[in-house]
Order: structure tokens, then sequence, then C-alpha cells
């Protein structure tokens, strides 16, 4: 399985969300108005916002070269909480989106959001 990268810098933990990735629950309105709702699944599955700044060129080739490992997000891989330091196996939702810093051209930005597997 692959293992997420070692980057020359943290995440940016101003912009870091984490969130379930959906409603475990599902419910119904029923026709005198009232709802109903019960459990729809019997784990729930966490999502994470993630943002880097002021990434180098190898940080960046790393963080392209384990989305093509993935085939983006056909395949999981491990990656360790910048909070808790708990390993999870997790997924890209999408393909990293990548951004040329606008204060240091020199440098890249990145942000992706991770879902539990």
């Amino acid at each position: 399985m692959a293992t997420f990268p070692s980057l020359s810098r943290g995440e940016d933990l101003k912009h870091f969300v984490e969130k379930l990735a959906y409603n475990p629950a599902i419910q119904s309105q029923m026709e005198d108005g009232k709802v109903i709702s019960r459990g729809r699944f019997t784990k729930t599955k966490k999502m994470w916002e993630i943002n880097y700044t002021f990434l180098t060129d190898a940080d960046k080739t790393l963080l392209e070269t384990l989305q093509e490992t993935v085939n983006v997000s056909g395949d999981v891989f491990d990656w360790t909480h910048p909070k808790t330091s708990v390993v999870y196996s997790v997924r890209f939702k999408e393909p990293i989106n990548f951004f040329v810093e606008p204060t240091d051209s020199d440098k890249w930005a990145a942000s992706f959001t991770l879902i539990e597997a």
C-alpha cells in the first residue's frame, strides 16, 4: 500500500477541515409533516480538506507521483493525521489542485480532500 510522502512543509492548519464524509442517517418526511429517521450505515467515515503552502517543485512532484500511483481515487494509501498522529487509510476525493504561490512564483500551493476508506 502507498504512503503519503514526507514533504518539506506541514499542512496549513489554519485551513485544515475535518468532518464526516456523509450524513450517516436516512430521513423521510411523512404526509402529516412528521420526519422519521434511522441510521443508514453502521460506520461513519471522516473527510479532511488539506491545504499546503510554499511547496517546492520536489514536493509537488512527490504529490503528483502519489496521485498517479493510486490513480487519484482508485486505490487507498496511508496518511497520518497532523494533530492526532493516527494513521488512516484514505483516498483522494478528486485530483489535487496545484497553484503558483502569489507571493513567491517559485513555490506551489496545493489543496485536496481525503476520504477515509
